[in-house]
């Protein structure tokens, strides 16, 4: 049985679980690659779309949770369990302009799961991070260095408007406005390469795994290539006098 099946297994038993004990059932941290396999299970109807809920702490998070139950079933909703939680380092003067890599590094040194662990913000020399609520009082008390910078970790109410998702609009000229000719503008791959990224699974839209590179986007679509980024695609702007479009998409940073 490879990842994917024992993912829909898992979630098919959550999902069966919170309908018939009348309570909701969350899972940690998901993945694309998971996200996809529960997109596949609702669009395929083994699944009430209208009885999950993908969130992960804020609009736009890449990693989520997933919560099955159904308010208008139960008569109650119930929060997922994410806490945000700040990084900063102890000594501001000390402290170092450290990377995703590292702050993630240092979390995996705590021996804990990675799917215990969403999105990582940063800016300037603070980090926050959102992580499932029943290991916070773990990494709040074991998290002390970050690299060579001795840190503090606290509970945060908010993400900080300069630590949220922000975008760069970016216009694309292409030949069509299939999925292979946007990634290979985004990647600046050659086409066999870009081939590969789709035949090896590493590209979704809106959450699902596609393998088809010929797919057209659309306006509003997520395109997402593992490795290198996500965007929202606007649309076809315009043409260009020889016959390309002027693609417009509005790419993650």
């Amino acid at each position: 049985m490879d990842e994917t099946e024992k993912s829909a297994r898992r979630f098919l038993d959550l999902y069966q679980r919170s309908f018939m004990e009348t309570r909701y059932c969350f899972t940690d941290f998901l993945g694309e690659a998971e996200i996809s396999a529960l997109l596949l299970l609702v669009r395929s109807g083994k699944i009430d779309g209208s009885y999950v809920t993908l969130y992960g702490g804020f609009e736009g998070a890449e990693r989520r949770m997933a919560r099955f139950g159904s308010e208008k079933d139960f008569g109650w909703t119930e929060e997922f369990p994410i806490t945000l939680l700040q990084i900063s380092p102890v000594i501001g003067k000390f402290g170092e302009e450290l990377s995703h890599r590292d702050y993630l590094g240092s979390l995996m040194g705590l021996n804990i799961d990675r799917d215990t662990i969403g999105d990582i913000r940063i800016s300037g020399k603070n980090a926050w991070i959102f992580a499932a609520s029943r290991m916070a009082d773990f990494i709040m008390q074991n998290l002390d260095e970050v690299r060579h910078t001795h840190v503090r970790v606290t509970r945060a109410d908010s993400l900080p408007p300069d630590a949220g998702p922000h975008f760069q609009e970016i216009e694309l000229i292409v030949p069509s406005e299939r999925a292979d000719a946007v990634t290979a503008k985004l990647t600046n791959l050659a086409r066999s390469k870009v081939v590969e990224l789709f035949r090896s699974e590493k590209v979704f839209i809106n959450g699902l795994c596609v393998t088809d590179n010929s797919r057209k986007l659309s306006e509003n679509d997520t395109l997402s290539i593992r490795g290198w980024g996500k965007a929202v695609c606007g649309g076809t702007v315009r043409s260009t006098k020889k016959g390309n479009l002027v693609f417009s998409i509005r790419k993650f940073v």
